[in-house]
């Protein structure tokens, strides 16, 4: 098991050789517990020609992060909304996550909000603190 320090190293060497870099190819191996839910022939598909924007330590768990995540999109719309929320809205709503927040129509954007409190409501018990678009956020005076 490496320790810290090598995690660490690991983690800059791979930031260094992938960062702005297209995944071009992805080998999967059949794996019941890694896959599960999805075919390893659509991960693959899923991760091929993402960029690679940055690689991520937390402890010794490495991760990259790509360029499809959504919530850049969500993060002008919704702040704080975690990913796995991001994407059950998105998929909801028929949006594409690559999209960018300011190419959405006002219904697109209604609809992603009905989505997103709808997922959001009954498992957490929150009420929405997003403000209405053209709106300034209370919090942040924006």
């Amino acid at each position: 098991m490496p320790e810290l320090p090598e995690v660490e190293t690991a983690r800059r060497r791979a930031e260094r050789a992938l960062r702005g870099r297209r995944i071009a190819a992805v080998a999967t191996a059949p794996d019941p517990i890694v896959y599960r839910g999805v075919t390893p022939s659509r991960f693959a598909a899923t991760l091929r020609g993402r960029r690679v924007l940055a690689v991520r330590r937390k402890g010794k768990h490495l991760w990259m992060e790509l360029d499809r995540r959504p919530w850049p999109l969500f993060q002008s719309l919704f702040a704080g909304v975690g990913n796995w929320i991001a994407d059950e809205a998105l998929y909801q709503a028929a949006i594409d996550p690559r999209r960018p927040a300011s190419s959405l129509a006002p219904r697109e954007v209604a609809r992603l909000r009905a989505r997103l409190h709808a997922i959001v409501r009954p498992h957490h018990g929150l009420r929405p603190v997003t403000p209405a678009p053209g709106s300034p956020c209370v919090p942040c005076a924006r």
